[in-house]
């Protein structure tokens, strides 16, 4: 896998947008988990994204591969939520801010 080549316009308004949300990160935690939101990020259907987003956080008996909900830092992070995290508002915002450019740049060879 590789990315194409972004101008740099573009390579400093994504760097802007990373850092952006690292720094909101800073003083509040972030509805963003790795696998999920990448997993989410991957389908462009929104009902799509969501069943991906799910089935990376959550464990399977017949994967040796464990979910996010039993990633201990996660669970640390989201400990005070009442509701399922991929339920927050901006969790597809975050996935597709973070992963979406990256997509469109990959190439699969």
């Amino acid at each position: 896998m590789t990315f194409t080549k972004l101008d740099s316009h573009h390579a400093q308004a994504l760097l802007l947008e990373y850092c952006r949300i690292f720094e909101k990160g800073q003083y509040e935690i972030l509805p963003v988990f790795p696998k999920s939101s990448y997993a989410y990020a991957l389908e462009s259907d929104p009902d799509k994204a969501f069943k991906k987003a799910l089935k990376a956080w959550y464990s399977s008996k017949y994967s040796p591969v464990k979910g996010e909900e039993e990633d201990d830092y996660i669970q640390l992070a989201v400990r005070h939520c009442v509701e399922l995290p991929l339920y927050h508002a901006g969790f597809a915002d975050y996935a597709s801010r973070l992963y979406q450019q990256a997509l469109n740049h990959m190439v699969v060879r």
